[in-house]
């Protein structure tokens, strides 16, 4: 038996302490709520936590993206619906105008209100703004505005994105303006610069050869062909091949190459378009027509075949590999022909080319008869623009189409924004069901079960009890030593 070291109570105490630790770090749960206060608590399932914590935080992030996305989604759509009633209102004022019910000064008294709508029609495109980023238009110039892009998600591809919108006069009336007019045999040359266009289309006035029936569409006895050419800008444009163009337009019977074969790259949803119709062996798309090559994804419009357009609809963006003084000929039966030149046109025929602000485009069109007219630049902002008694019956008539293609892009607008706001709630939806689930999980390896924790605590605090009356008991034993002295 010893006194100096006391071997029993030495035991008690280390259990002493070990049972003081758990209660400690049971106490810590219960007060914190978690089970997981420190990594030395469990490592592997402190980084499991973390991560679906940051997963947790950026899908809510991603919600309060998608809530914010529909409310800049409805600004815009509310404030295109103003826009169509206002050209809703134009278009029936137009027609006001053009009935012989109508006296000069009514007709000037609907030409001044035209005005007025369509200053109100670009305040609103100004005007429109989330957070001071303009919705319908870049800037307050008569540039478009930017693709919106929203992340709904946690990772940096989870984005939804809407189309460029350009909804003021110049992007509803087709672009900044340009005029074709044509006498005789005689060309008129017409160079469209960057981001402009040139809107085509017929004085019903006019007494054309072939085409007196006055339909105000653009046939071969009206025009034996339109001709697009690249051209570079300096002291004397120099031809050279074309690039990027959009071109839209109700019907076009062929698009060739004056003499040869002409490849052609369309935009993805065109090609689909062209690609179902040659599958599906329709008119105007033969192997003697247009042909495919999938390798490439470039079409071959074949030179002399009828490559028709129809009910395609708008034509995007259209990669033309064309050489040097090689051109792009349009024939056919259209009422209205808009041809755009985008920003990054590559006239060189070369989609890696770097653009350049000096691109153009040279539009010939060529006059079949001894007499006739071709007048393009009918947008919306000829209309605003038309001075004292310039609103007779025949332009009401005229800028009825130009109207009516004013509200079919509109609508095409509006569409798009619809679209992209079904999709964001979607979005929006799917990620409040992961962000409840994800939470969880996490709760699940992070938070502290109270009833588990709480029997832990009263069973570490009973043990402690018993610790405590151990040592007491093992300091006792000491006391044997005295009854060997006596």
């Amino acid at each position: 038996m010893r006194i100096n070291t006391n071997i029993s109570s030495l035991t008690a105490q280390e259990s002493a302490v070990n049972t003081n630790n758990n209660i400690k770090g049971s106490l810590e749960k219960l007060s914190s709520g978690l089970k997981i206060n420190k990594a030395s608590d469990d490592a592997s399932g402190l980084a499991i936590a973390d991560k679906l914590r940051t997963q947790a935080t950026s899908i809510n992030q991603g919600i309060d993206n998608g809530n914010s996305a529909v409310a800049l989604l409805q600004i815009a759509d509310k404030s295109m619906a103003e826009q169509s009633n206002i050209l809703d209102t134009i278009k029936a004022k137009l027609i006001q105008a053009n009935t012989s019910t109508t006296s000069y000064d009514g007709r000037e008294a609907i030409r001044k209100d035209i005005g007025k709508l369509l200053e109100q029609l670009d305040s609103i495109a100004k005007q429109t703004n989330y957070n001071g980023n303009t919705l319908l238009q870049s800037t307050n110039s008569t540039n478009s505005s930017e693709a919106l892009t929203f992340q709904i998600g946690e990772g940096y591809k989870d984005v939804i994105s809407s189309e460029s919108i350009k909804s003021n006069t110049i992007g509803l009336g087709g672009g900044s303006e340009k005029l074709i007019q044509t006498s005789g045999a005689s060309n008129q040359n017409n160079i469209i610069a960057d981001n402009s266009a040139l809107i085509i289309n017929t004085n019903k006035g006019a007494d054309w050869a072939g085409g007196t029936d006055g339909d105000g569409k653009i046939d071969s006895a009206d025009i034996a062909d339109i001709t697009i050419t690249g051209q570079t800008t300096g002291a004397t444009p120099t031809n050279t091949g074309i690039g990027v163009i959009n071109i839209s337009a109700e019907q076009i019977d062929k698009i060739s190459d004056g003499a040869n074969d002409l490849e052609v790259q369309f935009d993805d949803k065109t090609s689909i378009l062209i690609r179902d119709r040659i599958n599906a062996g329709e008119s105007g798309f033969a192997a003697t027509d247009i042909t495919y090559d999938k390798d490439k994804n470039t079409f071959t419009i074949i030179e002399g075949g009828a490559f028709s357009m129809k009910d395609l609809g708008k034509i995007g963006s259209m990669q033309v590999d064309a050489g040097t003084a090689e051109e792009l000929n349009i024939t056919g039966e259209v009422k209205n022909l808009v041809i755009h030149n985008t920003e990054d046109i590559k006239l060189n025929g070369d989609a890696s080319s770097t653009a350049t602000t000096n691109n153009q485009l040279k539009v010939t069109t060529t006059d079949a008869a001894a007499s006739g007219a071709l007048i393009g630049g009918q947008a919306l902002a000829s209309l605003g623009n038309l001075s004292t008694g310039e609103l007779t019956t025949e332009k009401a008539a005229q800028f009825q189409g130009v109207i009516d293609s004013a509200i079919s892009t509109l609508n095409s607008y509006r569409a798009d924004i619809g679209s992209t706001q079904n999709q964001v709630e979607s979005a929006v939806r799917n990620l409040m069901t992961q962000a409840t689930n994800v939470k969880a999980a996490e709760s699940i390896i992070r938070d502290v079960d109270y009833a588990k924790e709480s029997a832990n605590f009263n069973k570490q605090n009973i043990i402690s009890q018993a610790g405590s009356y151990a040592i007491s008991q093992a300091n006792n034993v000491q006391q044997n030593v005295l009854r060997l002295l006596q």
